[in-house]
């Protein structure tokens, strides 16, 4: 929760101070929490996505946050980058389907299961983590 959101911030902000990554894109950090569960973190982005509506979570402290329902816009007609999350594998798969779609990049930094190695499968799933220990395959 509150470390991923001040690290995304983190990386937000240097990614927007460098005008050679992403040039004319401004990265904004929308928070929202999909409880590590595949058919909450699919509804939650397609919520966003095709209606605007999210449930965003702003921490002031570790264990203390604000939860605001609010209207971002309609992202199918916007020009986003890219998805970041899932925290778990077990989401992937839905949020897999959503990227394809749009043609835009999925990155996790947790999700570890081995078979979301292949490329066949998951072309635009991306993760800054390794597969885990005996799950992992090398896909071609």
């Amino acid at each position: 929760g509150s470390a991923m959101q001040a690290a995304g911030r983190m990386l937000s902000d240097a990614i927007n101070m460098n005008y050679e990554i992403l040039p004319n894109y401004h990265l904004s950090l929308i928070p929202v929490d999909s409880a590590c569960s595949k058919t909450k973190s699919a509804a939650v982005a397609y919520e966003l996505l095709f209606n605007g509506n999210a449930d965003v979570y702003n921490y002031s402290t570790p264990f203390t946050w604000n939860r605001d329902n609010v209207h971002l816009g309609h992202f199918e007609k916007s020009s986003f980058v890219g998805i970041v999350g899932p925290a778990g594998s077990e989401e992937v798969p839905g949020l897999n389907r959503l990227a394809q779609a749009f043609r835009k990049p999925l990155i996790s930094s947790a999700a570890g299961l081995g078979s979301l190695s292949s490329r066949l499968e998951y072309p635009f799933f991306w993760r800054t983590t390794p597969p885990h220990g005996r799950d992992f395959r090398v896909y071609g």
